[in-house]
């Protein structure tokens, strides 16, 4: 035998009885353990076993009740975001042609009552004492 060379073999298998099981799930839908913790508690072995009693013997189990998280599909969410997509162009246009709607009534109220809608910067008024101030805005 070489030095150094440390030679692994499989844990040995070990089989629980169905009251021990029944036992640990117990446990551990009361909250007194964690699956995690009735593992290192009882040195039960492999990663899945706890979960695995939970399923067989926990209290779902008992009712007939199967608890699933329904996915949607790829394609059912692919047409939510077509949809959504479409909704927002309309929303877009919809912007678009308010903005023209404005600028055209702007610029007919400029031509018919020479109202200025455009905002100057730094100009100069007249006080009530007739100084000129700047204003700032």
């Amino acid at each position: 035998m070489k030095k150094g060379l440390i030679l692994q073999t499989e844990a040995p298998l070990r089989f629980y009885s169905e009251s021990f099981k029944k036992m640990v799930v117990k446990e551990v839908e009361s909250g007194g353990l964690t699956k995690d913790g009735a593992k290192r508690r009882y040195n039960i072995g492999g990663k899945t076993t706890v979960l695995r009693w939970c399923r067989k013997y926990g209290n779902l189990a008992n009712l007939g009740i199967r608890v699933g998280i329904a996915m949607v599909s790829e394609e059912e969410e692919r047409q939510a975001l077509k949809r959504r997509v479409a909704e927002l162009e309309r929303a877009l246009s919809n912007a678009h042609l308010k903005i023209e709607a404005q600028e055209i009534m702007m610029k007919l109220a400029k031509e018919k009552y020479g109202i200025e809608f455009e905002k100057k910067f730094g100009t100069k008024q007249q006080n009530i004492s007739g100084q000129n101030i700047l204003k700032k805005d």
